[in-house]
């Protein structure tokens, strides 16, 4: 079970109790009927006659009865209920809970339109995971049929190219991988490596609990049969940071920084999820710099994230507002139709990062959203937009263990486990042709006519004659030049290089070489960032 952070740090003035057991008693009652907003609030039970305390929080077992059976209330797919950390989430309309505490802790549900039951467990010898026997407390929701649900119509679903055709009506590809090589495209993807972040003993397991350490090994990262593999293995190793600490798994995590960013846009990655307990497959996006501080304070993007004991379900998330321990994060889940499962087709996972809001999707289907009102960075208060205002990078890896599930550790027949990613393919809104095949980009054709635009009529790039233009809304920003052993050249020609870069042969060098150059657009201050520099390939 994950807990809220405002929770989980939360110490009020009781004495540590001393117990003689376990037993569970309510705290008030067992009978709860939800307001006028369908919202209810249950106190947790007392424990051998005294208050929970917040160590108690990870030990209590919440089930709710639904067809005839008692099931996890975190398992989204057959509970109903979606965990909402920091309150209730008014741009979804799913079933809610999460944790309050004033005083006391307690959870609080919204909305409650049906009639319901509920039963709270704890360990009967007070360790997580303990056998509960009939250590109980079951309580009677009353629902009010006339609660509301926040409007969700305007969230409709969206279309979604097809693995052989990338074309969406609407959206422009600027940027895709494709795996169709033999290796992984390196011009495309870092490979982040260890155990530690920046090297620091105290962040083992990436700062986060996990288990695995990360390798460039073709044993944990390959391309094959047109998909990128990500593997984890069975793997014991050790680092200088601590010799005495050892990851037991290995795993691969890339990354395209330095490579390809993105500041508003569409992403979708088309892949198939591994099952099993403490495996945590993941896509998502960090900040190319830190602009308002270190973590959360200039945000996150989690474009989906999967708890491999619970292939029913996927999810999403933004964190954001201060420095940790202030951060904060929103976040919702993806079910599945009956019978379906991450692990057993490809699905797509999509974001759709607009200026004032994100929108998630599976397979086209909408399921998050959430908007500028709702996250902030506490080192700019009076920006609005911050901190997803900012160009990010992307990041794919399959972890083992850590914090998301609760520290759980794979079963024997769980190693090996695969990640397999089919394709990503990144979207500006507009028409314009993709880069590569299929849907030309190809080399531009010396007998083309003296005007050609590659884009649409709000942003691309402009040749005219032998020059070589950006231009936005019909204004030219800047003439393409380079300045090559004193002097400047301007090149004539482009053609894509298969992902959104483009490479362009410059006059006055030798056979073989080449400038290689892309660049994004920023709105708000009506300029263009380069991202290139001059690469010589004799």
């Amino acid at each position: 079970m994950v807990k809220p952070a405002s929770v989980s740090s939360c110490r009020f003035h009781y004495h540590e109790p001393t117990r003689n057991s376990y037993a569970l008693t309510p705290y008030d009652g067992t009978t709860y009927a939800a307001d006028e907003l369908g919202a209810i609030g249950l106190p947790l039970p007392r424990i051998d006659g005294q208050p929970a305390i917040a160590s108690d929080l990870g030990n209590f077992v919440y089930e709710i009865y639904v067809d005839g059976a008692w099931v996890d209330l975190a398992n989204t797919s057959l509970s109903g209920f979606i965990y909402s950390p920091n309150g209730y989430n008014q741009m979804s309309d799913a079933n809610q809970w999460g944790y309050w505490a004033d005083y006391i802790y307690g959870l609080w549900f919204r909305p409650i339109q049906v009639d319901m039951q509920i039963r709270i467990g704890y360990p009967l010898n007070g360790q997580q995971g303990g056998e509960i026997g009939n250590n109980y407390v079951y309580y009677t929701f009353i629902g009010n049929p006339n609660a509301p649900r926040p409007d969700v119509s305007d969230q409709e679903d969206i279309a979604i190219g097809t693995p052989d055709d990338p074309t969406i009506e609407g959206f422009h590809l600027i940027w895709q991988d494709e795996f169709t090589g033999t290796s992984l495209n390196l011009n495309h993807w870092n490979y982040e490596l260890g155990y530690y972040l920046n090297d620091d003993p105290n962040t083992w397991g990436w700062g986060n609990a996990e288990m695995q350490h990360y390798t460039d090994s073709e044993e944990n990262v390959y391309v094959r049969d047109g998909m990128l593999h990500i593997r984890a293995l069975h793997d014991r190793k050790s680092f200088p940071q601590d010799p005495n600490r050892f990851a037991e798994y290995s795993s691969g995590k890339i990354n395209t920084k330095n490579h390809f960013s993105l500041q508003y846009g569409r992403i979708d990655i088309r892949a198939k999820l591994p099952t099993g307990d403490g495996l945590w497959p993941a896509f998502w996006m960090l900040p190319v710099e830190d602009v308002y501080g270190p973590w959360a304070a200039s945000g996150e993007i989690d474009i989906m994230e999967a708890k491999g004991r619970l292939p029913g379900s996927t999810s999403g998330a933004v964190h954001f507002g201060g420095q940790w321990p202030t951060n904060r994060y929103i976040a919702g889940e993806y079910h599945f139709p009956a019978g379906q499962t991450f692990a057993d087709d490809f699905h797509v996972y999509t974001i759709i990062w607009e200026e004032d809001n994100i929108k998630w999707y599976v397979d086209g289907h909408f399921f998050l959203k959430v908007t500028r009102e709702e996250w902030y960075s506490a080192a700019a208060p009076n920006n609005p937009n911050a901190p997803f205002d900012q160009p990010f990078y992307l990041i794919l890896n399959l972890a083992v263990g850590g914090h998301f599930d609760g520290g759980r550790t794979p079963a024997p027949e769980d190693i090996p486990a695969v990640m397999q990613v089919d394709y990503v393919r990144v979207y500006k809104q507009g028409e314009g042709e993709p880069p590569g095949n299929p849907g030309g980009g190809g080399p531009a054709d010396p007998s083309d006519p003296d005007e050609i635009i590659i884009g649409d009529e709000v942003r691309g790039l402009k040749k005219i004659g032998d020059d070589l233009l950006f231009y936005v809304n019909g204004a030219v920003f800047a003439d393409l030049h380079y300045r090559i052993n004193g002097g400047t050249q301007m090149n004539v020609a482009m053609h894509h290089d298969g992902g959104g870069n483009f490479t362009y042969p410059v006059n006055g060098l030798q056979q073989g070489d080449v400038v290689e150059y892309f660049f994004t657009y920023d709105p708000g201050k009506e300029r263009l960032i380069p991202h290139g520099s001059l690469i010589s390939m004799a």
